[in-house]
């Protein structure tokens, strides 16, 4: 179509305030639907304060709050505390506004869930391409955070408040950003995760290391060329079974001191 002086008529770009904007409200969406998945995903799973293992991190948490707590014997909780930053990060909700530890860590830990949908909606994004693939992905796991993981007694989301709580989903960021090729973001990620708990950031940067030596090309590899790497995969399972199997009582005759007679 051409107007009265012979030139195209070009359609005006879409200015950038409107583009910002447009961004902005996706943005707001996707926090609100996250925020609502984290409600509903606390109510379904619950909330389990000092259960299992938090019985060692609530102590600290306890103690870094309000020093004059626990005089005697606070080396057993201590010497773990005192490891990360966590703690510290959780208690200073009640230095700042004076609620009760109990409620600090009830914030804590649902912004920990928080976290953990929005990496998982992150980490959706690197291996879907449709919007309700990513969303389908963050349901999934939010339905699920109750369920054991195969072959361990860990279930994928503790129902109460641990280093790990926060450690995961700054771990999950990372993935996400090394697989996007974002890698000064990754390691600030990590970076996060190191000073709340050292142990888990180790595992996202081996992650890191592996990717940085993954070949560029993208092409599939074949039979023929995963042939070398297929003994070393048929043999694993065998010694996996011969490390885990458990141990048998001897079969020859031995001693035994029998303590009752003594």
């Amino acid at each position: 179509m051409q107007s009265s002086s012979g030139s195209a008529c070009v359609r005006p770009p879409c200015s950038l305030s409107a583009r910002m904007q447009g961004a902005l409200v996706n943005r707001i969406g996707r926090i609100s639907l996250l925020l609502a998945i984290t409600l509903v995903s606390i109510l379904v799973h619950g909330y389990h304060m000092g259960t299992d293992d938090a019985a060692i991190y609530a102590p600290g948490i306890e103690k870094a709050a309000d020093p004059s707590l626990f005089p005697f014997g606070s080396e057993f909780f201590m010497h773990h505390a005192g490891l990360s930053l966590f703690p510290r990060l959780v208690a200073s909700i009640t230095w700042l506004t004076g609620l009760p530890i109990e409620w600090s860590m009830l914030l804590w830990f649902a912004f920990a869930q928080f976290l953990l949908l929005w990496s998982a909606y992150e980490l959706a994004g690197q291996c879907f391409r449709g919007e309700r693939a990513r969303w389908a992905g963050v349901g999934l796991l939010a339905a699920l955070l109750s369920v054991p993981v195969a072959g361990t007694a860990l279930i994928i989301a503790d129902s109460y408040l641990t280093a790990r709580s926060l450690s995961t989903p700054l771990v999950l960021m990372a993935v996400a950003c090394f697989l996007a090729k974002r890698t000064r973001s990754a390691c600030l990620w990590l970076l996060c995760a190191f000073l709340i708990h050292p142990q888990m950031a180790i595992y996202g940067a081996g992650f890191g290391l592996m990717l940085a030596f993954q070949p560029l090309s993208r092409e599939p590899v074949g039979v023929g060329g995963a042939a070398p790497v297929l003994p070393a995969w048929l043999i694993l399972p065998i010694l996996f079974k011969n490390i885990s199997s458990p141990p048998r009582a001897p079969t020859g005759k031995y001693w035994r001191l029998d303590l009752t007679s003594l």
